[in-house]
């Protein structure tokens, strides 16, 4: 469950990756009223979420990830 936050900007973290981001961001939606910031670093390293190639920096999935958060952008 996310929190919902009483500042007026907050950063959200934790296990946001480029295939749950859209389902968490509808989440976060529901009971989050201001402007946030969403991380992601495990979620965008390696070909799989396995311990071997977590160091590698995988820019397809930085794409994927920002795709999909670019339909949740406040302009």
């Amino acid at each position: 469950m996310w929190p919902t936050p009483d500042e007026k900007y907050y950063g959200l973290a934790g296990g946001l990756s480029p295939y749950n981001l859209d389902e968490q961001l509808e989440k976060i939606s529901q009971t989050c009223r201001v402007p946030i910031w969403v991380d992601t670093e495990t979620g965008v390293r390696g070909n799989s979420y396995t311990k071997d190639d977590i160091d590698d920096f995988n820019i397809h999935k930085v794409w994927k990830f920002l795709s999909v958060a670019k339909r949740w952008v406040i302009q």
